[in-house]
Parts: structure tokens; sequence; C-alpha cells
């Protein structure tokens, strides 16, 4: 999860720009933007969690990723054409990304007793700073090739 949340996160500017010789203010005022726009998702996020279990909530947040970063890989020179249906979507992707993120100690809070969920959760911390460091390097690596559509097929698998 943090290979996504990171990658794509580090990446936005670039993901929202132009091209290579437009403005790079207006990409930084487009993630500003978006980012102000999941701000509702990080209040339904904990409201889903108290009606519904942590498992299913995590499975709507990992299929709804899966579903529109696969939009947006199998159609992203067609999309990107299409300023507000782009950021629409991605929007979408960024607000399914708060599911999980929520859910994700909420689970082994519920599971595990707690002589066990101290060691859990730093050893689910340290494994997520792996990965986003994995993500925030390798998706870097793909941008600065400009393969800004791998990005979203390698986060949707």
């Amino acid at each position: 999860f943090d290979i996504v949340e990171y990658g794509l996160k580090q990446n936005d500017a670039a993901i929202f720009s132009a091209d290579e010789s437009g403005p790079y203010r207006n990409s930084i005022l487009t993630v500003a933007c978006t980012r102000m726009l999941v701000i509702p998702s990080l209040i339904v996020a904990p409201w889903l969690l108290k009606r519904m279990s942590s498992k299913s909530v995590q499975m709507i947040g990992f299929v709804g990723c899966i579903i529109f970063n696969f939009l947006l890989a199998v159609a992203y020179k067609d999309i990107k054409k299409m300023t507000i249906l782009f950021d629409a979507l991605y929007i979408f992707q960024l607000s399914f990304q708060s599911l999980p993120g929520v859910s994700t100690m909420a689970i082994s809070a519920e599971i595990y007793p707690s002589a066990v969920k101290g060691t859990g959760a730093a050893i689910s911390a340290a494994s997520g700073k792996l990965g986003a460091t994995f993500g925030s390097y390798y998706f870097t690596q793909l941008k600065n090739q400009g393969h800004i559509s791998q990005i979203f097929w390698t986060v949707t698998f």
C-alpha cells in the first residue's frame, strides 16, 4: 500500500504536468486542488469503518484503487488530454486510497492480543517505510524516463 501511496504522491506534479515545456506552477496548483478535493473521503473513511467491518472497508478501498488505476493505465494518453476527466479519475483513486489507510491499523487492533499488537505495528511500519522508499525511487525513475502510464500499471497489479 505504501508503494502506491508514496510513489504516486511524490510524482503527482509530473503526472499532472501538461508537457515538458509547460509551467510547473500549474502542476503544483493542480496537486493542491486535488488533495483538497480528497478531504471529504478522509472524513467518510472513519465513518465507514464504524458502520462496516474493517476487512470490507479495506477491500472496497483496494478494489476502488485497482479499478481507477487500471483506467488511468489503459487510457493514460487519451484521458490525459481531457483534463477534467483525468483529474476526476485521479481524485477518485486518491479517495479510495484513504479506505485501506484508515483500516490497516484497525484490523490488527481487532484480531491480535495486546502483547502482539506493538510488535506487529512496528513490523508493519518498517515494511511500509521500505515500500515507500521503493515506490518513491522506482516511480521517480519511471517518471524521469517518461513512462507515466507505467506507474499506473505498476500500482494496478
